[in-house]
């Protein structure tokens, strides 16, 4: 009889485990099974000068956005970068406020080639305008280049087009100062040596040749008027206004208030409204960390996205900053 019982409770035994085993494999396939999430790659035309900045805010929304992943082009100007929209060789691209009015309304660098299916996703950081002059000169203000000789930038180049502009807004012309049109690295050289008086370029500041300057106290930087710039007409209306804070170079003690124009994210209009929503999400629910890593990131700010913004909002963006209150 005790026989029999450890018999039926062997077997009772055996039973379960088979069943359990079938049960876990069951599971197993069902799991193995599930189809992994289909990504949808997008193209983004970063550029050589705005490829960091990209990849850093890139890093960060892709884990958040799940089924979309970015393929970065890392070579191109911002022109390119635009054109590239443009055509369809990108969906996203970084760009510039003043290169992207200039494609939009077919002028200047883009005369008579309007490129009108481009939007705007949201505005970046602020590229400054900055007049950097050596520490022996007497420029204390914008006026005060009359009579000196000042590098602006290679012949028709975004720097030269810019500071035609705050001449005109200040009231000088070419005739008052002696205008010498070099690239950055020659400018830099030439004021080093005392060939020049100054020197004004537009970028994100602070520029590392003139932080290395700054430290020999060779250079100071000079404040800008802004007003003029930003009572003119619509084409004028990239500028904003912006304030290099004290410290940002050695030796300068005071803020310096100067015009400024805003890098951005750019879309081709025809993108889905979805994925631009989603991905003009992403970017502000991800800045704090993303400016971690990047400086300039930390300039990312729903209220101001589309200031200095003259081209059309993509219609997913625009959902996103109604959405915030941002837009009404």
């Amino acid at each position: 009889m005790k026989y029999k019982r450890k018999t039926a409770l062997l077997f009772a035994l055996s039973f379960v485990t088979v069943v359990f085993m079938f049960a876990m494999t069951a599971c197993s396939d069902k799991k193995s099974e599930t189809p992994e999430i289909e990504k949808k790659t997008v193209t983004i035309a970063a550029g050589s000068t705005y490829n960091g900045y990209c990849k850093t805010i890139i890093d960060g929304i892709e884990p958040v956005l799940g089924d979309i992943e970015f393929d970065v082009q890392s070579k191109g100007s911002v022109i390119n970068n635009i054109r590239g929209v443009a055509e369809g060789n990108a969906d996203f691209a970084m760009s510039r406020a003043d290169v992207l009015y200039q494609a939009y309304n077919g002028v200047e660098l883009f005369d008579g080639e309007a490129v009108k299916n481009i939007r705007v996703v949201t505005g970046c950081y602020a590229e400054a305008c900055q007049l950097v002059v050596s520490q022996k000169s007497k420029i204390n203000s914008f006026e005060d280049i009359k009579g000196k000789t000042i590098a602006v930038g290679e012949i028709n180049s975004l720097s030269e087009m810019i500071f035609s502009k705050i001449l005109k807004s200040a009231g000088i012309t070419e005739k008052d100062f002696k205008k010498m049109n070099m690239g950055y690295k020659d400018a830099l050289s030439a004021i080093e040596n005392e060939e020049i008086d100054g020197m004004f370029f537009v970028a994100g500041a602070p520029v590392t040749g003139i932080m290395k300057l700054a430290v020999t106290e060779k250079v100071k930087l000079v404040p800008i008027e802004s007003e003029g710039l930003l009572k003119t007409d619509d084409k004028d209306s990239y500028f904003v206004k912006y304030t290099i804070p004290a410290g940002t170079y050695s030796g300068q003690e005071k803020d310096i208030d100067t015009p400024a124009v805003k890098t951005a994210v750019i879309v081709r209009e025809d993108v889905s409204a979805d994925t631009v929503y989603r991905i003009t999400k992403a970017i502000y629910e991800t800045k704090e960390a993303a400016a971690e890593k990047f400086e300039k990131c930390s300039e990312l700010d729903e209220e101001s996205a589309l200031e200095g913004m003259t081209v059309p909002v993509h219609e997913g963006a625009e959902k996103y900053y109604k959405e915030i209150g941002v837009l009404k």
